[in-house]
């Protein structure tokens, strides 16, 4: 009989045991989330005079940003006059647009926010070299929902930074 209840003790604790490391990775997790969502920028505001909204998130050479309803990414910065920009998300198909800029980007984004890597090659505007990148997008899905959520509040004349 003593036997048994040992057993059941054991069990017991080799349970308790596996609860609280999955609440210890689980918090873990949660952290690892808000660190990645924090290294993102964004900033809204509202041009009452245009009754235009902007939303821009950032993050080293990527800025993603919604126009109104219009979304378009920019890949680094001081190009080559006329150059292409590539970029390739994880090891998916090459993107190219002329100086950095993707307009009607939502499909770049959904990409952006199934990825780990985008990966980006540029030419400088002084030197004509290729610039090569890499920005992690961890974090990325979190943050354009924040920006959407930011972006929905906005208001003209609201508290928000007007120009």
């Amino acid at each position: 009989m003593a036997q048994a209840a040992s057993t059941i003790d054991d069990q017991l604790n080799h349970l308790i045991r596996k609860v609280e490391s999955q609440s210890q990775k689980d918090q873990a997790d949660r952290l690892n989330s808000q660190v990645a969502r924090a290294s993102w920028r964004i900033k809204c505001w509202v041009r009452v005079f245009e009754d235009t909204k902007i939303c821009v998130m950032q993050k080293n050479d990527l800025t993603v940003m919604r126009l109104n309803d219009t979304y378009s990414v920019s890949i680094g910065g001081k190009h080559q006059k006329n150059s292409m920009t590539q970029i390739r998300i994880d090891k998916g198909e090459v993107i190219e647009a002329r100086e950095g800029l993707y307009r009607d980007a939502m499909p770049v984004i959904d990409q952006l926010k199934r990825g780990y890597n985008v990966f980006s090659r540029y030419k400088l505007q002084d030197k004509g070299s290729n610039v090569d990148r890499k920005v992690s997008l961890m974090g990325f899905t979190d943050a354009f929902n924040d920006m959407q959520l930011q972006y929905r509040k906005l208001e003209s004349g609201s508290s928000a930074q007007n120009f």
